[in-house]
């Protein structure tokens, strides 16, 4: 079946609703954020509660990984978005056109909304962003360069593929890479966040073989914010344009 329903859009709720199970600190970094970003208040509108907490989450880190400069950004893309609910975390870091590039994207929920649905609604609401259902491969650095890319927990092991339910001939790690950095502008950078420090290991690795030069590379972790609800820790390197 490939008609999915539209996603009902959500009644605004009070931030501090969604995060009242969350701690004193959370709440406090949440505040400063809001204080920074007053768009945080209408997040509400497309995101659950558990979603308001993770966009934070995604917005307070990255805070610290992208430099200042960026965040004036001409054009942005994020790999594996899912069904964008980090758009709107996104898009307050750098208020530009952001392409979100999800290839699972008809992963039907229990409503019998898609990712691919939810993800074209979300990105309708931001000016500029588009909702790619398909491969980041289909981009050509010919059409479009980006000044930032973000990737949240690319496939570095077949493991985490297989429970996705995903084809093996999906499993790529060093194509994709290649693939990705080549649409990064030379003023740009590209975030990568991965999850355990094997999965931290092997991504480095997999710069290694890109032939990434070391002194383009920046590494941060574990990931720290009171707004993290993972059980697991994360990293993350910022890959510079040449």
């Amino acid at each position: 079946m490939r008609w999915a329903p539209a996603p009902w859009p959500r009644r605004l709720r009070p931030v501090a609703r969604d995060l009242r199970a969350t701690s004193a600190a959370a709440r406090a970094r949440a505040e400063a954020l809001g204080r920074e970003h007053a768009a945080i208040a209408r997040w509400s509108r497309w995101l659950a509660p558990i979603e308001v907490q993770e966009a934070l989450y995604v917005l307070d880190t990255l805070s610290a990984i992208v430099p200042r400069a960026l965040t004036g950004a001409r054009a942005a893309m994020d790999v594996g978005s899912k069904n964008a609910t980090h758009l709107p975390a996104l898009h307050a870091l750098a208020p530009c056109p952001w392409t979100l590039v999800e290839i699972d994207s008809h992963r039907r929920y229990w409503n019998l909304v898609t990712r691919r649905s939810r993800g074209e609604q979300i990105a309708r609401a931001h000016a500029g962003c588009r909702y790619i259902a398909g491969s980041v491969r289909d981009l050509c650095a010919d059409d479009q360069l980006f000044d930032i890319i973000t990737w949240t927990l690319p496939f570095v092991f077949e493991e985490p593929l297989a429970a996705w339910g995903l084809p093996q001939r999906f499993f790529e790690p060093a194509a994709l890479l290649a693939h990705v950095l080549s649409l990064l502008s030379s003023r740009g950078a590209l975030v990568i966040i991965n999850q355990s420090e094997c999965e931290r290991d092997e991504q480095r690795h997999l710069l290694d073989v890109a032939g990434v030069a070391g002194d383009r590379i920046a590494a941060f972790g574990p990931l720290d914010s009171p707004l993290s609800s993972f059980r697991h820790q994360r990293w993350a390197f910022r890959v510079n344009g040449t």
